[in-house]
């Protein structure tokens, strides 16, 4: 909690509090499942944190085309997130022919931690 304290013009005295959080604790990598449906293959990453998640990512990478943006797959926004629980993103890899996932999860506080997964295991 910061409190100001001080004097207004009418030389009446005044208090302000504001309360924030302090966070430097990366967010949590939990598990990863591979699941296959009628005509798609897809890739649930469960995180945690702290805090609130605020977006997990997930970049395709294999040995010919190097990570980058252009392998981004669709993230999944977490904002809204319940504080501290765990959460479940879902990408959608019926297309990715890469030989890992690097997941790149972010907090509300900017703390990050990057994870990756070998897609063939």
């Amino acid at each position: 909690v910061l409190r100001l304290t001080g004097t207004d013009a009418a030389k009446r005295e005044y208090v302000r509090q504001m309360s924030f959080v302090l966070d430097s604790e990366k967010p949590e990598y939990l598990s990863h499942t591979l699941g296959y449906d009628d005509s798609w293959k897809y890739l649930d990453i469960t995180v945690s944190d702290n805090t609130y998640i605020k977006e997990v990512r997930a970049y395709a990478f294999n040995e010919k085309e190097g990570p980058g943006e252009n392998n981004c797959l669709t993230p999944e926004q977490m904002l809204g997130c319940q504080r501290g629980g765990e959460h479940t993103a879902s990408f959608n890899i019926t297309n990715t022919a890469g030989q890992y996932v690097y997941v790149r999860i972010i907090d509300a506080a900017l703390n990050e931690r990057v994870v990756r997964i070998d897609m063939g295991k």
